[in-house]
């Protein structure tokens, strides 16, 4: 119970009706011209009936991310995003069905990599409907995306496809840089990428369409310039037809109508 109310404690209470953010709280005594300790009191007497974190805040939304790799930057991304509220980190092994593994939905994997990313750690989740981002360090670049959504416009197959197609040499030139580690991976590029996919990462969870659907971020390593390079679907991948897949579905439905209709 409040003892001797005054105008500016009556204004306080009123405040306090309303609801406001904890930060706006610790300004109160400059926005009513109220003595701090007058402020303290008031809050002290009435804490037991406060509701912290009421109804107009509403429920706090934790999305699950991965970060699957070995590497400096991967090191930096993961320390990003831990550091996000609405972010909660998984361990790559999440998410799969295999033995040893940590099932539960994931909402975003991140793959960083060095030169090229084996199949074996991207179709796992094209297959499970997981987005996934990869970051791939090369000898003069790094490239980001596209930013897979099952699907939804091209997987990594697809882009490897694309990248045969420009040159045919490209998967015996793939195969034996696997297992090589990029000279990319320093602190101050490997900052400056975790910056870059942490933000891209916030923004595809935030975002009511998909960001970088059939974009590629290539960062140049020596200026730090960016330029993106478009990425289609490609003719040859099955990737859409992949079972347990988003597309494969919705497909099967409207092959399925078109049977019932005739």
């Amino acid at each position: 119970m409040l003892d001797s109310v005054r105008t500016e404690t009556e204004q306080v209470v009123a405040a306090l009706r309303a609801g406001f953010p904890a930060l706006v709280e610790r300004r109160l005594a400059d926005a009513f011209d109220i003595p701090a300790h007058e402020i303290d009191r008031v809050l002290s007497t009435l804490d037991p009936v406060i509701e912290h974190g009421g109804p107009t805040s509403g429920p706090a939304v934790t999305h699950r991310v991965v970060v699957d790799g070995a590497s400096l930057a991967a090191e930096l991304l993961r320390r990003l995003l831990s550091e996000q509220e609405a972010v909660a980190l998984l361990p790559p092994e999440s998410g799969s069905t295999g033995a040893g593994s940590h099932p539960g939905r994931v909402d975003v994997a991140v793959l960083v990599a060095d030169f090229v990313i084996p199949p074996s750690r991207y179709t796992r989740w094209l297959r499970d409907d997981v987005p996934h981002l990869p970051v791939v360090f090369s000898d003069r670049v790094v490239r980001i995306g596209p930013f897979v959504t099952p699907g939804s416009g091209p997987c990594l197959h697809c882009v490897e496809l694309h990248r045969t197609d420009d040159d045919p040499a490209w998967p015996a030139v793939a195969s034996q840089l696997l297992g090589h580690r990029s000279p990319l991976d320093t602190q101050l590029l490997g900052a400056e990428v975790a910056t870059r996919v942490t933000r891209l990462v916030l923004r595809h969870l935030d975002a009511s369409q998909p960001i970088l659907a059939s974009t590629q971020l290539v960062v140049d390593a020596a200026t730090g310039g960016v330029r993106r390079r478009v990425v289609r679907e490609h003719s040859r991948c099955a990737c859409r037809a992949l079972p347990g897949i988003a597309t494969a579905r919705d497909d099967h439905r409207v092959a399925a109508s078109r049977t019932r209709t005739g």
